[in-house]
Parts: C-alpha cells; sequence; structure tokens
C-alpha cells in the first residue's frame, strides 16, 4: 500500500474467524429471510432445513479464510435455483 494510504489509516481491526455455530446463525438467518421473500408466490417450493442439514450444508461450505460469504453464495445460487426450477415445473 502507499505510504499516504497507511498515513490515513487510524486504526487495526483483526476479526476472528466464525466458528461452527455462528455460522449455523448465519444460515439460518439468510435461510429465513430467503423463505420469506418467496413465500408470496405459491409456486415456489423453497426446500426445508431441519437443524441436522443445517449443520451439515455448514460443515459442506465453511471456510475460515471466507468467513459467511459462502453461505450466502449457496443460498443465493444454488437455493435459487432449485426455487426457480420448481417454478418452471409446474408451469
Amino acid at each position: 500500500m502507499p505510504p499516504e494510504l497507511i498515513n490515513r489509516i487510524d486504526h487495526k481491526i483483526v476479526f476472528a474467524p466464525l466458528g461452527q455455530k455462528e455460522l449455523e446463525h448465519v444460515f439460518k438467518k439468510l435461510y429465513k429471510q430467503f423463505a420469506e421473500q418467496r413465500k408470496a408466490n405459491p409456486l415456489a417450493v423453497v426446500p426445508r432445513y431441519t437443524d441436522k442439514m443445517i449443520v451439515e450444508k455448514v460443515k459442506e461450505l465453511r471456510n475460515p479464510q471466507y468467513g459467511a460469504r459462502p453461505i450466502e453464495k449457496y443460498i443465493a445460487n444454488d437455493l435459487e435455483d432449485e426455487v426457480i426450477s420448481s417454478l418452471l415445473t409446474h408451469q
């Protein structure tokens, strides 16, 4: 980084990696928002997740380097694809 930028930095914040429980909480929160947004369309079939399924999915997606980003990406891409597929099969 150029010295001009370094001189403007007042504080350095170090974040601890998110643990399994924190990532499960993030998954549940993002999943709930995702499901709520699609509730208005009765043809949109949102996959259901049990607590055990959430634990396994978070273990699969967990990457300490990226934090909760893989979970966001999974919900935005993979779950969205499943919902779109369900809509297309009902038409």
